[in-house]
């Protein structure tokens, strides 16, 4: 993931950082997956203190794309960044196995237009025009 953060586009945020770590254990947990030259014991690499000394929030730029298949009753989700013209597949599908962050985003969308509502109509079988 940090090869995937370090090319987006993003800017840096004013807001306070949350959701910091408050433990060594959590912090090696973290550690093995995000930061193995610090702590990965397979290659006994062993974190052995840390301590706090300061931290960025940044906002990343991306495309969030939401695919709604009606004849399945499905929502896929795709990460694209503009600045390098791709779709980032780590993160779609990351997101796309947030359901309940992709059902949050089409919320919000519908909401922006006030004449978009959800319906619960069944759409209807069509035989296929082959």
């Amino acid at each position: 993931m940090k090869s995937v953060f370090s090319k987006l586009k993003s800017e840096k945020t004013q807001s306070q950082v949350s959701n910091l770590p408050d433990s060594l254990q959590e912090i090696r947990r973290l550690a093995e997956h995000q930061a193995q030259e610090i702590h990965y014991p397979e290659k006994n690499y062993l974190l052995q203190s840390a301590e706090f000394i300061s931290a960025d929030s940044y906002k990343a730029k991306v495309w969030v794309i939401l695919l709604e298949n009606f004849r399945e009753n499905t929502l896929r989700a795709l990460v694209y960044d503009e600045k390098q013209n791709i779709v980032i597949d780590s993160l779609s599908e990351a997101l796309d196995k947030q359901e309940h962050i992709k059902m949050e985003l089409l919320e919000k969308l519908v909401k922006v237009d006030d004449a978009i509502e959800f319906t619960e109509e069944e759409k209807e079988n069509r035989p296929d025009s082959n």
